[in-house]
């Protein structure tokens, strides 16, 4: 191959560049970690490893949200979605626990512990050639107005898939 057909070839996207979608309807940030996230949960052996690994993928996720959220002023209370991408998809359980290290990051991003009842946390998957995560930060009642966007008839026919929010829904009365 000659150098011009080398250099007219189009240039494809490194694993580290970020493809985020676009904005949507009460989102105020959104951060891509080119972090490769495996689940944590059935692993064995000695523990020495594991604590350094850890320790490496929280502070990657803190600096680089912290940068980001301080550009995007985000404020509490929020909504923060970590959406796990790779080529394959893991059991809910296990994709928590991937994505652990990840929401310890953004937690110290955001300078509180991953319990404050200020930020509900939201675990998703979808999947892609390129392995990260993609964090995208809500303000509260965002999700209401879209859902009230979408009408009475896509509720009746997403009613299945609402009905995790009843338990929520019985607290706040």
């Amino acid at each position: 191959m000659t150098r011009r057909a080398r250099a007219a070839r189009p240039r494809e996207p490194q694993s580290s560049e970020s493809t985020l979608p676009p904005c949507t309807s009460g989102r105020v940030c959104a951060v891509w970690l080119p972090i490769k996230t495996t689940s944590t949960a059935n692993e064995r052996g000695s523990t020495r490893w594991r604590g350094a690994r850890d320790a490496a993928i929280r502070g990657k996720a803190a600096t680089i949200a912290r940068a980001y959220f301080a550009q995007c002023r985000v404020k509490l209370p929020c909504t923060v979605v970590l959406t796990r991408m790779s080529e394959r998809e893991l059991d809910s359980d296990n994709a928590a626990s991937a994505l652990k290290r990840c929401r310890d990051g953004i937690a110290d991003a955001l300078g509180i512990d991953d319990r404050d009842p200020r930020v509900v946390w939201v675990v998703a998957q979808a999947k892609s050639k390129t392995a990260g995560v993609l964090v995208e930060v809500y303000e509260p009642g965002s999700s209401a107005a879209v859902l009230a966007s979408l009408g009475e008839s896509w509720m009746r026919a997403n009613a299945h898939a609402l009905d995790v929010v009843l338990p929520l829904l019985r607290g706040a009365r």
